[in-house]
């Protein structure tokens, strides 16, 4: 239960801050009652996968890393109305792109702009990758 509520603390502080930052004015879980489905870009790891199911969601996760999309996979399997494709997208095909990997997030923003976007001072791996469009 312990884990459950750390998850549901950094899900409402995320919320948070994408009410701020788009302006937004209603919880962006609100807006999945009235969804057909779900395109979610930047997958990571599934963690919303759950969520998604609840409201009884088709969902195609994106995720541009490889270890990631391993864990992805595994953790939306349950749920047969979720696929995963393993994918950077972009506006041309096998166009390179660096690529910046931390612990709970991955972008191909420009790292300075990214830490400062997020107000962290993370570690973050650079790799690049081919674009899929």
């Amino acid at each position: 239960m312990q884990i459950i509520n750390q998850l549901l603390i950094k899900c409402r502080i995320y919320v948070g801050f994408i009410l701020r930052k788009t302006g937004l004015k209603k919880d962006p879980f609100y807006y999945l009652r009235f969804s057909k489905g779900v395109i979610h870009i930047g997958a990571h790891k599934g963690q919303e996968a759950g969520l998604y199911a609840e409201y009884n969601l088709p969902v195609l996760w994106i995720e541009a890393v490889e270890e990631y999309f391993v864990e992805l996979r595994k953790n939306i399997q349950r749920f047969p109305n979720q696929i995963a494709i393993n994918a950077m997208l972009g506006s041309e095909d096998g166009k390179e792109q660096d690529f910046y990997i931390g612990d709970t997030l991955s972008s191909m923003y420009p790292i300075d702009r990214l830490k400062e976007l997020l107000n962290t001072d993370g570690e973050f791996t650079q790799r690049v990758l081919k674009s899929k469009n």
